[in-house]
C-alpha cells in the first residue's frame, strides 16, 4: 500500500514537466502591411517595411508573416490590398491570411525629420492594442538600420512572456478546532477488545508528509522569486528602450541593442525555470494531500 502515493506522484511529476516544456515553444502569429509613404516614394516605404519584418523576427517573440507568402494568399483570395490603411481593413487582411495581429502604420518625411507611426491591431477584437511611434532628423540610411529596431522592440513588449503572470497561493490547511469540555474522567486509553489484539490500525510514517510539505513550500517560493526576476528583467528591457527611443542619437546602437537582448534572454530563462519549479509545487501539494489517503 505504501508504493502507491510514490508510483502517482512519479507519474503526475514527469507528465506535468513535459506539458510545461512545450507550453513555452508558441509564438504568436503577426503580419505586418506595408507602410504608407508620405513624401517618400512607395520603393522605399516596401524597403523599410521588409526590414521592419526582419527586426519583429529577430526579437525571438513573433512569428512574422513573410511579404511574398503575404501577396500569394491575398492574390489567391482576389483581395487588393493597395490603399488599404484603415484599422478595418487591417482586420480583413489579418483574417484572410490567418494571423493574430496585423501591424499597420505609415513613413513620412516631414521638414528634415522622418517618422514612423505604427499600430498592432488585434484580428480577433478589431481594436488598437498597442502603438510605436519614433522620429528621426536624420538620412533615410538611418532609418532603415536604426529606427526600424525601436518600432519592432516597442511593439514586442505587448508579447512580454511574463505579463500578467501572477504566483499561485499556497495551499492552506486548516487546523481541526478541539472540542471544549471537561475530560477530566476520560481515561488516558481505552482498552482493546481481546478479539482485535494484533490487530491494530498502522500509523504510517511521518517523514514522507514532512518531505512533500517541505518540498511544497521550497519549489513555490524558488519559482516566485524567479517570477519577481523575470519581471524585472523585462523592466530593464522597456527601461533600454525608451532610453534609446529618447536618446536622440543614433551612437551607440550595438550596445543598446546588446543589453536589451541580453536582459530579455535572462527574463526568458528564469520564466521557463518558474514554469517548473510552478509544476513541481502543485505535484507535490498534490502528493502531500495524496499522502494522508494511505
Amino acid at each position: 500500500m505504501r508504493l502507491r502515493p510514490a508510483l502517482l506522484f512519479c507519474g503526475l511529476f514527469s507528465l506535468n514537466i513535459f506539458a510545461v516544456g512545450d507550453s513555452t515553444q508558441t509564438k504568436t502569429n503577426i503580419a505586418v502591411s506595408d507602410l504608407a509613404g508620405q513624401g517618400i516614394d512607395a520603393s522605399t516605404a516596401a524597403v523599410i517595411s521588409d526590414r521592419l519584418r526582419s527586426e519583429l523576427f529577430n526579437t525571438g517573440m513573433v512569428s512574422v508573416l513573410e511579404r511574398s507568402q503575404m501577396q500569394e494568399i491575398l492574390k489567391e483570395q482576389g483581395f487588393q490590398q493597395t490603399g488599404c490603411t484603415s484599422d478595418q481593413c487591417a482586420v480583413e487582411t489579418g483574417q484572410l491570411l490567418g494571423v493574430k495581429y496585423m501591424v499597420v502604420g505609415s513613413i513620412g518625411l516631414v521638414g528634415h525629420t522622418y517618422t514612423i507611426a505604427s499600430r498592432l491591431i488585434d484580428v480577433s477584437t478589431g481594436k488598437m492594442a498597442a502603438t510605436a511611434n519614433v522620429d528621426c532628423k536624420c538620412e533615410i540610411d538611418d532609418i532603415l538600420s536604426q529606427s526600424t529596431v525601436k518600432i519592432a522592440s516597442k511593439l514586442v513588449q505587448y508579447f512580454s512572456p511574463v505579463q500578467n503572470n501572477e504566483p499561485p497561493k499556497p495551499a492552506v490547511t486548516e487546523k481541526p478546532i478541539e472540542s471544549v469540555e471537561d475530560k477530566t474522567n476520560i481515561p488516558k486509553t481505552l482498552p482493546v477488545p481481546s478479539s482485535q489484539v494484533g490487530n491494530e490500525k498502522k500509523h504510517s510514517p511521518a517523514w514522507p508528509k514532512i518531505t512533500l510539505g517541505t518540498g511544497t513550500i521550497v519549489a513555490a517560493g524558488a519559482g516566485y522569486l524567479l517570477d519577481v526576476l523575470a519581471k524585472n528583467e523585462i523592466n530593464k528591457c522597456t527601461d533600454i528602450a525608451a532610453q534609446y527611443a529618447n536618446s536622440g542619437s543614433n551612437s551607440g546602437y550595438a550596445t543598446y541593442h546588446q543589453d536589451y537582448i541580453g536582459h530579455y534572454n535572462n527574463a526568458k530563462s528564469y520564466t521557463s525555470y518558474r514554469n517548473i519549479l510552478y509544476g513541481a509545487a502543485g505535484v507535490l501539494t498534490a502528493g502531500f494531500v495524496i499522502s494522508f489517503l494511505f
